[in-house]
């Protein structure tokens, strides 16, 4: 808003603010002196006041005596005495902005010296102005005027500086508020984590340009890091609720079964009798002892007769029983009884095992908890139809792992393209990065984590006798001064079906090359699936991944794809599952884990390390599209020293010059950009050319091209 309109304004608003109804409208000529005028009756009708408005206009004399000032607005003299005694128009100075109105607490008086101008003169006066404390809730002044916004040369600015109280001509002055140490609210720390004064963070991701010493920055880091990581504490087992155990009298059931059992056995001819049972928390099996000759496989072809005469949902045939001579019949119990995460993690065998990536599968049917640790695995694979319980156990997989480690012993890489499931776990310390939901953001992460195997085997490999990160961590632990702990990495893809789909045939051959290699470089990756789709399960990635976790799935095609055999199908859901591992087979009732419960654990994670991602996946997009990734074309030096000394980067002209193909000459420019020679794509504009003519042959000799 202009000057002009500016005083417009502030006139127009004094005006309606100064005339009452009971008042008469009055003009005053300063400029010519007139004894009396009649007045003339005005046909005008306000459109505010109505039939109501003023008709009579007087145009009054000045009177001989002598006054201070007249109020244009009033009939009568006014005498002004006082500081404003010298102000004629003793209205204005009475009038305040509307913001001020609002501010009359928390005030300081500031004593300062103004220059007023008035319209009859310029005269100089000491005044006491009232200003405002600045507090972080202060509000924007109303009249706020641009760097750029000039006065308009019409008006004298140093009468706006007397009406309104604005220096137009005074520079503006920006006070620097004090600094204050605020904490970020997202994650609240121990007081004795920050005993220490702290520096003043600074991004951890940070170009080596952007850096005068990366080496020696990244190395404060890591050291804050470690001093944080030293008071983790683990999660308290009272986030999660309580086990409830519920004992049911199915003494008379389950004798009955047995006679049914019996009895068909004796109707087929076939030589066998029930021996003993045992019930579980979700279904009872019956052992059958065989007589001699006998083959197991009747009892199989019978199984539709069983499951009629049994009046039973679901029954399923295990042949034989693991370390018994006897073939299973397994049946679902009359009430089912549901197994917390609490009762599996809860053990001393849990919580006294010094393997960290010790985990709980379940609940076998004599109520025994089974565990198994990652590093056996040493990839897994987890299959389920909708509401088998597969998201249920893989929260309860990945909350074990965090009652076991801090971010300094284990690290999380999520890919969720449902973006559902992982999210509940979203902001813990122990990520390397943000959740990945874009399939090519997937495929560049997964190439990071193949870099990063490789360089943790050359590290192996420059120690003798270290073949693995379990045997590197003790060696690091009796050489501290020289080596530091390597954390175990777990990579979770949910959906992996659906993400190797979309993401293509590259990210099915990153993935295998990681599988196949990963192992003793402490990455471990778990699949998990709704449908294993053999052209998407290959079978190289099926040999790597050597453990699987078969949850109720709709086929017996998927069974015999996840585990290699039938029996999968006629799982009951809800955690029911068939733990498979290098062959042998076992059934299981996985725990249950609630979201608010996740949220629990996640949280008490978050106040004991804040976030630090060792990378971004944008930031691996946009390295990968800047040529990072490609070999050096044999022409880079020759189309860089041209590009400098032409002054411009023309991918056209780089391909009649050079009698190259555009596709090469993009491709040649993208690496120019990644090594700093010219900057990135601007549009419509041409790219910048970002070192000089005496540079490009030191910057050639450090990229190693001559």
């Amino acid at each position: 808003m202009g000057l002009f309109n500016l005083f417009k304004k502030k006139v127009n608003m004094v005006v309606k603010k100064r005339t009452p109804d009971n008042k008469e409208f009055k003009i005053v000529n300063m400029d010519s002196k007139v004894e009396k005028s009649t007045h003339i009756a005005s046909e005008f009708k306000s459109p505010v006041y109505g039939s109501d408005e003023k008709k009579d206009v007087f145009v009054p004399r000045v009177s001989d005596i002598p006054v201070d000032a007249y109020d244009f607005l009033r009939k009568e003299p006014i005498k002004n005495t006082g500081k404003d005694s010298d102000n004629p128009f003793p209205e204005f100075r009475k009038v305040e902005p509307r913001h001020k109105k609002e501010e009359k607490t928390n005030t300081v008086v500031v004593e300062e010296k103004e220059t007023i101008t008035e319209f009859f003169g310029d005269k100089t006066e000491e005044k006491t102005v009232e200003e405002p404390v600045k507090t972080e809730e202060t509000k924007a002044q109303v009249f706020k005027y641009e760097e750029n916004d000039e006065p308009n040369p019409s008006f004298d600015p140093t009468v706006f500086s007397s009406l309104f109280g604005v220096d137009v001509d005074k520079p503006k002055k920006n006070k620097e508020e004090p600094k204050e140490n605020k904490v970020d609210d997202s994650s609240s720390f121990s007081e004795s984590i920050f005993s220490e004064p702290v520096e003043e963070e600074k991004p951890v991701f940070q170009s080596r340009e952007e850096s005068s010493d990366p080496e020696k920055e990244a190395k404060a880091h890591r050291d804050k890091m470690e001093r944080i990581y030293k008071n983790y504490k683990l999660p308290p087992l009272s986030l999660l609720p309580e086990p409830v155990f519920k004992i049911d009298n199915d003494d008379e059931w389950n004798v009955n079964n047995i006679a049914i059992i019996n009895q068909t056995l004796q109707s087929f001819r076939i030589d066998g009798q029930v021996k003993e049972y045992t019930q579980g928390p979700t279904f009872t099996r019956y052992a059958i002892m065989l007589g001699p000759g006998v083959p197991g496989s009747k009892i199989s072809n019978i199984q539709d007769d069983l499951q009629r005469t049994l009046a039973t949902s679901s029954l399923r045939i295990e042949n034989p029983i693991p370390g018994k001579p006897y073939v299973g019949i397994e049946i679902p119990n009359l009430n089912r009884r549901s197994v917390t995460l609490r009762e599996l993690i809860g053990t001393e065998e849990f919580m006294n095992s010094k393997d960290p990536l010790l985990v709980p599968v379940g609940l076998d049917v004599e109520g025994k908890v089974k565990y198994s640790s990652v590093a056996d695995f040493p990839h897994g694979l987890i299959a389920g139809s909708s509401g088998s319980g597969k998201s249920v156990y893989l929260s309860c997989f990945i909350a074990s792992l965090l009652y076991k480690n801090t971010p300094e012993t284990l690290r999380f890489f999520f890919i969720d393209p449902k973006q559902v499931d992982l999210s509940q776990f979203d902001g813990i310390p122990h990520l390397l990065s943000p959740i990945v939901t874009d399939p090519k953001e997937g495929v560049n992460s997964i190439k990071w984590l193949i870099d990063e195997m490789e360089r943790r085997n050359t590290v192996f490999r420059s120690i003798p006798g270290i073949t693995k990160l379990s045997e590197y961590n003790k060696y690091a632990d009796s050489h501290k001064g020289e080596y530091k702990k390597i954390p175990y990495i777990v990579a979770v893809i949910d959906e992996a079906a659906d993400f190797l789909l979309n993401a293509g045939n590259e990210a099915q051959d990153l993935l295998t090359k990681l599988l196949q290699k990963s192992r003793a470089a402490g990455i471990h990756v778990i699949l998990a699936m709704q449908k294993p789709v053999a052209a998407v399960v290959s079978t190289t990635i099926k040999s790597n991944a050597g453990c699987r976790f078969a949850f109720k799935v709709t086929d017996r095609v998927d069974s015999m794809t996840i585990i290699g055999k039938t029996g999968a199908e006629s799982l009951l859901g809800r955690g029911d599952m068939i733990y498979y591992l290098n062959g042998d087979t076992g059934r299981y009732q996985s725990g249950f884990i609630s979201g608010a419960d996740c949220v629990k654990v996640k949280e008490h994670c978050q106040s004991q390390a804040p976030l630090d991602y060792l990378f971004l996946p944008s930031e691996l997009d946009k390295k990968n599209n800047s040529g990072q990734s490609a070999e050096i074309d044999e022409l880079f030096g020759d189309i860089a020293r041209y590009v400098v000394y032409e002054g411009r980067c023309s991918i056209n002209a780089i391909s009649q010059k050079f009698n190259v193909g555009y596709n090469r000459a993009n491709a040649i420019v993208l690496s120019m950009e990644y090594f700093g020679i010219v900057s990135e794509n601007q549009g419509t504009k041409a790219r910048q050319i970002l070192i000089t003519p005496e540079e490009i042959e030191s910057k050639l000799q450090s990229i190693g091209v001559r």
